[in-house]
């Protein structure tokens, strides 16, 4: 299965529309306890080999479903589709939430081209895409890059928000990941991103598990806020492959 998006899921998306509005809600989340931990407290990862982005990530038509959770929430059930929308593009759709539109590019690069939020009417482009897997990683060698942010109104295309994304992909190691789905040898990938923008800078980490020919199959978020300059509000999210 080909699932993943790394990258900036609905949490970031929320905190671009609040900053946008200038609005300052709530506290800081407790972290889940409903999620597959990857690469924390007491996990041990074994050292991992140089992996092409076509062995953990081979995008392909498909549908399925997840667990999502949200700060300490309980888990849901989403559906997923992806389909292709061009030579070697795709669309990632969860049911109701969000589409992102990935691409594989000529070096063969897994990359983010646009992301969209539906009950938040906001979308968020990349120029230029954002790498999520690069076309090789290798443990100790990080792929450092940027990118230029807009966020946009679904609706009518008005601009919202834009500014910089800085950010980083790193091949961790080997992790044991049980999910409804299975259990699996993944390799764990983190990306951490900032996010400097007009109205808000954003700090977001992601760990995701990869199973080399299936896809990803676990994730979790931790996204940090500060709207303004102001206080961070600490937010976290974890999916997990169900089918």
């Amino acid at each position: 299965m080909g699932q993943s998006y790394r990258s900036v899921r609905r949490f970031f998306l929320l905190a671009l529309v609040a900053a946008w509005c200038g609005v300052v809600i709530g506290c800081a989340a407790r972290p889940v306890v409903d999620y597959v931990e990857l690469a924390g407290p007491g996990v041990t990862l074994r050292p991992a080999e140089a992996v092409a982005s076509k062995e953990l990530l081979p995008l392909a038509a498909g549908a399925g479903e997840v667990r999502r959770v949200e700060g300490n929430g309980g888990a849901v059930a989403v559906r997923y589709t992806i389909k292709e929308v061009g030579d070697h593009q795709f669309e990632h759709r969860y049911e109701g939430l969000r589409a992102s539109y990935l691409q594989i590019n000529g070096s063969g690069d897994v990359v983010i081209r646009r992301e969209e939020e539906f009950g938040e009417d906001a979308a968020v482009t990349y120029d230029p895409p954002l790498v999520m897997l690069p076309g090789e990683l290798a443990p100790g060698s990080p792929v450092e890059r940027s990118a230029e942010v807009l966020v946009s109104s679904l609706r009518d295309g008005s601009a919202r928000e834009q500014g910089t994304c800085e950010y980083s992909v790193e091949l961790l190691g080997i992790q044991d990941v049980v999910t409804e789905a299975g259990a699996f040898e993944a390799y764990v990938v983190k990306i951490r991103r900032h996010f400097d923008l007009r109205m808000a800078d954003i700090e977001v980490t992601t760990f995701t598990a990869y199973a080399p020919g299936r896809g990803w199959v676990a994730e979790k978020i931790k996204q940090i806020n500060k709207p303004l300059g102001l206080f961070g509000i600490t937010k976290y999210e974890s999916l997990r492959l169900v089918r």
